[in-house]
């Protein structure tokens, strides 16, 4: 639930292995809970086929998460997952 700034790394102290990551699920709409999204894709992009064989993130959330995911697409290249 969440996946804040500092993630990743939080995920790395404590032997997460974020390649069997297959859904994240969000509570708001805000930095606190979103702010780690981009990186956490962008680490995801790279792991995701190679080590799981497959292509496909769930990500829930509330009103205007789907917009929000849309939006990461134009600056961010996850344009291999899908969302």
């Amino acid at each position: 639930f969440n996946i804040g700034e500092g993630f990743q790394r939080y995920a790395l102290q404590n032997k997460i292995k974020t390649a069997k990551i297959d859904g994240i699920f969000l509570t708001r709409a805000t930095t606190e809970a979103a702010g780690g999204l981009p990186g956490t894709l962008l680490t995801l992009a790279d792991k995701i086929g190679v080590e799981t064989g497959t292509t496909s993130i769930s990500v829930h959330g509330p009103r205007g998460m789907n917009a929000f995911a849309n939006c990461l697409r134009t600056y961010v290249n996850i344009r291999d997952i899908k969302l």
